[in-house]
């Protein structure tokens, strides 16, 4: 804190400017007084201000915005009097309290760096976030208690500033910064509309300014330390480029929210609502619903919304109730439908999830997201075929919708069909990397028995999360496949730190204890998987392994009973086996011409639709039919005869009128045809056993 000897520039600046702040809002009342209040400061006359003027009045107006999971930046002072502070959206996104820290100094006036006396030892001031606005980026957060005396507020230019205007930030703790508050300038390289790390497009300052994560939210402000722009973000793919939000997107944003604050009406409150829950600050935006309600019980947008917002806090059978009542009122709102789905499917009623899920895409068949969320739900009650079914009219609607594309990829890997599985998480990755599609790359390339790439794939997602264990148990399972043990340990190791209930981890140390020597830390190892498992088949065959081995075959017969008990077809006729190099399955390695010759079959029904339908492939020659029901109640058939001929993975057929169609083709684990049939409307994936070779 300032001491009252030291006759500083920045105490006179300060002075000044707490002395035009109390003038301008001694009288003000609420939000909207204050809003008028800034508004009238940013017309007072500007002078040039050296450098180090500007950082003690930009120092005296920033504070450390940190968030309760860890994340953290910097917000701004921009109405003292009534607490209000500005940062980024995404600084704030999902949290309705953060910990806000002022500068602090030295009994010397020397400004304290050190962000453990911050977060040790001092208390901060507690911000409640009152609004905040995705396309903009923009935050709106009030304190609960006071700031500072030595702290003031920021004025806000009347304009925009101009390419090769100098400009200033200070920031709260940007990445690899030594201490707290630094201090960078740079120039306004342009100011136009373009896109930033938000959706939409804004009008964005483009300055030469080197900022980092952590500059988020700290203001831009000119040589008159007047604020022209709020950091918001750099570009990694250019140089010297940093862009924030410009100060006449502020502005719009201030008299949004001047628009809606203190709310009186129904409509201004359920606006409220609705930048909450975008926001994801699930309880505010109940609070804000709720009392849209009580001023209008009617309005089933406000109840379906709220329903979504007890989803995310846990409250399903609440939701479940304002679920209802929109549907009540409104019979037509999918939406809904969809949520009481998503309500039901949490609470593991799949039944109900289904039959609301369906009457959702029924009233709105090119929702992307409710044939995604059937997807989900089929493969949760293990119908792969619809799941997949589900996911391509998903994708159909939406061909980069990344997430659809991953989880169909994942329902090819339940149905065994890795190499499709392939190509959907390389699609996703393509489109958004993220860790889940390359964590399910390496099982892929895993189950392919392609280690080194399985390998890449791994280490890429634990790139993309390090902590999360699932990657690190599957490099282990992959240096034990190469027979590297000693390695294959140190992995398996780490994973068990991260996961202490990893049996598959346990696993890897079992097989790497035993082929290196350890034998009785390998029994012990695979006995406390198989405790914490008791139905897991690997486990039990790594055991029977192990004891055969040992000459222990009074128990080894006991694992191999279990063995032919949890997985008969893989198990029944086998004798040997080795724990290093597990035998990959299917072990017999025909073409693809001889696996497909014969006659394949499936029926079944989807989505309430009964269908038939058969293939034959003989020489080079093929016939196909499918049979369903059409909306109108009739038989209906597709049916074409030619010759084929196979690709990579394709199979291409030539009808007699010569028109070519191309399918993508495989075969499970148990032996079954995967075909796919783009150009059939009921389904276009079959999984078909052979009737007749």
């Amino acid at each position: 804190m300032f001491n009252n000897t030291s006759k500083t520039v920045v105490q006179l600046s300060i002075a000044l400017a707490l002395l035009a702040s109390f003038s301008t809002t001694a009288n003000s009342q609420g939000l909207r007084a204050a809003f008028d209040a800034q508004s009238q400061s940013g017309r007072q006359e500007s002078r040039k201000l050296s450098a180090k003027e500007v950082y003690n009045k930009l120092l005296s107006a920033t504070v450390w915005v940190r968030c309760s999971d860890g994340r953290h930046g910097t917000g701004w002072i921009y109405n003292k009097a009534k607490g209000l502070i500005i940062t980024n959206h995404h600084v704030v996104r999902g949290v309705d309290t953060v910990k806000l820290f002022p500068p602090k100094f030295d009994q010397d006036n020397n400004l304290i760096t050190d962000s453990e006396e911050y977060i040790k030892y001092t208390r901060p001031v507690i911000g409640k976030v009152i609004d905040s606005e995705i396309g903009k980026d923009l935050a709106l957060i009030q304190v609960t208690s006071k700031l500072p005396a030595f702290t003031t507020q920021l004025k806000i230019a009347d304009k925009s500033a101009s390419p090769a205007d100098r400009v200033h930030v200070v920031g709260g703790m940007p990445k690899n910064s030594q201490g707290v508050f630094d201090y960078a300038n740079g120039h306004v390289r342009q100011v136009a509309k373009g896109r930033h790390s938000q959706p939409g497009i804004i009008w964005i300052i483009q300055t030469s300014i080197p900022t980092n994560p952590g500059n988020s939210g700290g203001a831009i402000v000119n040589d008159s330390a007047e604020l022209v722009g709020v950091n918001s973000t750099g570009y990694g793919d250019a140089e010297n480029v940093t862009g924030g939000t410009d100060v006449r997107e502020l502005k719009s944003y201030l008299k949004t929210v001047m628009s809606l604050y203190p709310p009186k009406t129904a409509d201004q409150n359920y606006k409220i609502g609705w930048r909450h829950y975008r926001s994801k600050r699930y309880n505010s935006a109940t609070k804000y619903f709720t009392a849209s309600l009580k001023l209008d019980p009617k309005n089933s947008a406000c109840f379906r919304l709220r329903g979504y917002c007890y989803i995310a806090k846990r409250d399903l059978e609440t939701a479940r109730n304002d679920f209802d009542s929109a549907i009540k009122l409104n019979a037509n709102d999918w939406d809904a439908y969809r949520g009481r789905a998503i309500a039901h499917r949490q609470s593991k009623n799949l039944k109900a999830a289904i039959k609301d899920i369906s009457q959702a895409i029924r009233l709105n068949p090119t929702s992307k997201v409710a044939h995604y969320n059937r997807g989900e739900m089929n493969l949760d009650l293990r119908n792969y075929e619809q799941a997949v079914h589900d996911f391509n009219r998903s994708i159909d609607i939406d061909k980069k919708y990344d997430i659809a594309i991953s989880e169909r990829g994942y329902t090819y890997l339940k149905l065994g069909l890795y190499q499709h599985a392939v190509s959907d998480f390389q699609a996703a990755i393509k489109l958004r990397p993220s860790f889940n599609s390359y964590n399910n790359l390496g099982v892929a390339y895993k189950n392919l028995n392609q280690l080194d790439n399985a390998w890449n794939a791994y280490t890429m997602a634990t790139k993309y999360n390090p902590k999360n264990y699932l990657a690190w148990q599957g490099l282990a399972e992959i240096l034990i496949r190469k027979d590297q043990f000693n390695s294959a340990i140190t992995y398996a190791d780490y994973t068990l730190k991260l996961n202490t209930k990893s049996v598959r981890a346990m696993n890897v140390r079992a097989k790497a204890f035993f082929l290196t020597g350890k034998r009785n830390q390998s029994l012990q190892e695979i006995n406390r998987a198989i405790k914490l498992a008791p139905s897991f088949v690997d486990l039990y065959e790594t055991r029977w392994v192990i004891l055969s081995k040992l000459g222990h075959q009074q128990d080894a017969a006991k694992d191999y009973k279990m063995l032919v008990k949890l997985d008969p077809k893989r198990f029944k006729n086998k004798t040997q086996h080795t724990v290093a190099k597990p035998v990959m399955r299917p072990t017999k390695q025909r073409s693809h011409q001889n696996q497909l010759t014969g006659t394949w079959m499936q029926q079944g029904q989807l989505n309430g639709v009964r269908y038939k339908a058969g293939i034959n492939f003989n020489g080079n020659r093929y016939s196909y039919f499918v049979d369903w029901v059409d909306a109108g109640g009739k038989l209906a058939r597709t049916d074409s005869t030619g010759t084929f001929k196979i690709g990579n993975h394709v199979l291409i057929l030539t009808n007699r009128g010569g028109q070519v169609t191309k399918h993508r083709f495989g075969f499970n684990q148990n032996g079954d045809l995967t075909l796919e049939f783009p150009h059939v409307n009921i389904s276009k994936f079959f999984v078909m056993k052979r009737v007749k070779k």
